[in-house]
């Protein structure tokens, strides 16, 4: 059934006009399917997943890490370790057994290496750790914190190992003398030659490599920067110079 939109007379004749005013009608069904599909449709709601985890939330948005307090902790406790090492040694070697007098230099040093490998021996895991804590502590603030202090601190543990290290390869090669039996005292504190040799060689080669990596390596790297500063400082002058030159002849020509 159909209306006038203009008068308002209802047409039963399923005519298109109006009989009256001859305006074009609606029909009900046809002005309810144009009001469907012109009707704007909904858009569906964003999903939101609940409870979602932080772990996704710090990959996007990471927090500045500041490692100030990992260089102290290592510095502190390699510090600590190499003092309380310290004094054990200091505290073995005031409990040596009294010994009677040597005859000749040589049996006086195949002594001394013995005092000097039983302290050295007893102290070896404990010295090594406290310098490699020491050591990562001075190289993560050397990278990390901008402070010429701390190239000296890497240059200066790294040669007090180098020197640690000789007295530990001089105590290897001073417990192989053949000027010999050293008295029963000494033998029982020290264990086996073929125990203590090594371990005394295997410490003193791994300080020794640690040391010249940490004060000779450094030195040729800053060498190798400073050369490089410099031949950069060296060439923008040229550079400069050249431009300009370049510009010159470009005014000269126009």
């Amino acid at each position: 059934m159909a209306y006038c939109p203009q008068c308002g007379r209802e047409q039963r004749c399923g005519c298109d006009e109006c009989h009256s005013c001859g305006v074009p009608l609606v029909h009900e069904e046809a002005a309810k399917r144009a009001a469907v599909t012109t009707a704007p449709q909904a858009r569906p709601a964003p999903t939101v997943t609940p409870n979602e985890p932080d772990i996704l939330l710090a990959v996007e948005h990471p927090r500045p890490v500041s490692i100030n307090w990992i260089v102290h902790v290592f510095i502190i406790l390699g510090t600590a370790i190499l003092l309380v090492t310290c004094l054990e040694m200091g505290n073995t070697s005031a409990h040596f057994p009294v010994v009677g007098p040597f005859s000749t230099v040589g049996e006086g040093l195949h002594r001394a290496s013995y005092y000097f490998g039983v302290i050295l021996y007893s102290s070896s895991v404990r010295l090594l750790t406290g310098f490699a804590l020491l050591s990562a502590g001075f190289l993560i603030a050397r990278r990390s914190i901008a402070r010429p202090g701390w190239d000296k601190a890497v240059r200066a543990t790294g040669l007090v190992m180098c020197g640690l290290s000789i007295v530990y390869v001089v105590t290897a090669l001073g417990l192989l003398l053949p000027t010999g039996t050293p008295p029963y005292a000494l033998t029982a504190i020290l264990p086996p030659l073929w125990v203590a040799v090594p371990a005394l060689a295997i410490a003193g080669v791994a300080l020794l490599g640690a040391g010249y990596l940490m004060a000779a390596r450094l030195s040729s790297e800053r060498q190798t920067l400073s050369s490089g500063l410099k031949t950069f400082s060296d060439r923008s002058p040229r550079k400069a110079r050249r431009r300009a030159g370049a510009s010159a002849d470009e005014g000269g020509v126009h």
